[in-house]
């Protein structure tokens, strides 16, 4: 069985460096060596272009990637420097938490700086979509709660049909169990 022999970090970092002074696909990640003086190649810069239909439609966001000594073994520290609401990222310092986003948290040396922004971005467009679903369910819910408080009458209907659901996907009435059903509050 042959073993295959370990490229050194830093060839792997100039391909990355050649790699990225192309440009990525279409131009909406890109990245470079962050401190032109550095011959270790530590700091990197990445834009990503914000995902069109999406609240970050052509929005440039900015990070700072370190690639530490263990890369590509290990993967980069990676911090937005330009504000961003993101599940993965900390709201305090811009940090991207490696365990809460998939290629950091399952990193291979496979893996390099394009695969990190190419996540990222997906992640700002998936997270438009998770947070305007939220919104729009919690919206939902509010105007369904002021107009259920402020007709008394729709109260009780809403009661009634949660009633009547409880009962057919129990396959029992009410007045056969012998108690009332426990109403669902997220059955309108």
């Amino acid at each position: 069985m042959q073993s295959q022999a370990k490229v050194p970090r830093s060839f792997v970092l100039l391909a990355e460096l050649e790699k990225g002074e192309k440009g990525i696909g279409d131009g909406s990640c890109s990245y470079g060596l962050g401190d032109g003086e550095g011959m270790d190649m530590k700091k990197w810069q990445g834009t990503i272009i914000g995902p069109s239909h999406s609240v970050h439609e052509n929005r440039i966001y900015n990070l700072l990637l370190i690639c530490n000594d263990d890369y590509p073994d290990a993967p980069p520290e990676v911090r937005f420097t330009t504000r961003i609401n993101l599940p993965c990222v900390s709201p305090t310092n811009g940090k991207v938490e490696p365990r809460l986003l998939a290629c950091l948290a399952q990193w291979r040396r496979g893996f390099s700086i394009e695969t990190v922004l190419v996540e990222l971005r997906r992640q700002v467009g998936s997270s438009f979509i998770r947070c305007s679903l939220a919104e729009s369910g919690a919206a939902a819910e509010r105007w369904h709660h002021r107009i259920t408080e402020s007709y008394p009458s729709l109260q009780k209907a809403r009661r009634s049909r949660q009633r009547a659901l409880v009962a057919h996907l129990s396959g029992k009435s009410e007045h056969d169990r012998g108690k009332r059903p426990e109403l669902c509050p997220c059955i309108l």
